[in-house]
């Protein structure tokens, strides 16, 4: 069997969100060797046994599965924490054991393009060998490169959610860390992707809204040369 690093209860608040590593509170999931003694020893009593025990196929080795209760499952999860489709251009910083297992995780999710960087020249080889097509050394000034594909791909992706429905914009923006509305471009991209191709005295097109406390529809085609409509738009957020 394996045994995850990490036992969630599989029912809380945070485990049915998909942040199984926040139960618990401070420690979240990592219960051996802090709540729970005994992990070294010939048998241990697993809590939550359906959300943290898998069988080993007979066929596989326990060395051949020895990284997958923390190691494998810590970079894979990293590639679904990330929402990787496919598709996509992913960079994945330092290629070390969980690194490459994240390199892999991007692979299994579709990624068209995985970009490994790291100093070390051994682990870029192994990277490529997993499934890296672009391998950058950071002693080299591998990083500086890093840094802008980075930001260009940074900057599609910002300007393809803006495009998208309010209610698609809005999800996607509530992951978005604020340091990246500072250094990315966000009031240009907004100018850009939301403008239309009214001009001065063409006709708005035609939609229906709610009056507020009202089951009322007020439809803009009717009031058009019957009454000043005035209409004031804020931001999505």
């Amino acid at each position: 069997m394996i045994i995850g690093a990490i036992t969630p209860c599989g029912q809380c608040f945070y485990c049915l969100s998909g942040a199984h590593s926040q139960f618990g509170g401070g420690i979240g999931g990592c219960r051996f060797g802090n709540t729970i003694n005994g992990a070294w020893a010939e048998y241990l009593l697993v809590p939550d046994a359906r959300a943290n025990l898998a069988p080993i196929p007979d066929d596989l080795s326990d060395e051949a599965v020895v990284l997958c209760p923390d190691i494998f499952s810590t970079g894979l999860s990293g590639a679904e924490s990330g929402n990787i489709r496919v598709g996509d251009a992913v960079a994945v910083f330092a290629q070390g054991p969980i690194g490459l297992c994240a390199t892999i995780g991007a692979k299994l999710k579709g990624a068209s393009l995985i970009i490994g960087i790291d100093s070390n020249a051994e682990r870029l080889a192994v990277a490529r060998r997993l499934g890296a097509n672009i391998t950058l050394n950071t002693k080299g000034g591998g990083c500086v490169v890093a840094g802008a594909l980075l930001s260009r791909t940074a900057t599609a992706a910002l300007y393809t959610a803006m495009r998208q429905p309010p209610e698609t914009f809005g999800a996607v923006m509530s992951y978005v860390p604020a340091m990246a509305m500072i250094a990315l471009p966000f009031k240009p991209l907004w100018m850009s992707a939301r403008r239309g191709h009214l001009q001065i005295g063409d006709l708005a097109p035609d939609f229906s809204l709610p009056v507020l406390h009202s089951e009322t529809i007020v439809i803009l085609s009717k009031e058009y040369r019957q009454k000043p409509v005035v209409l004031v738009f804020g931001s999505y957020t």
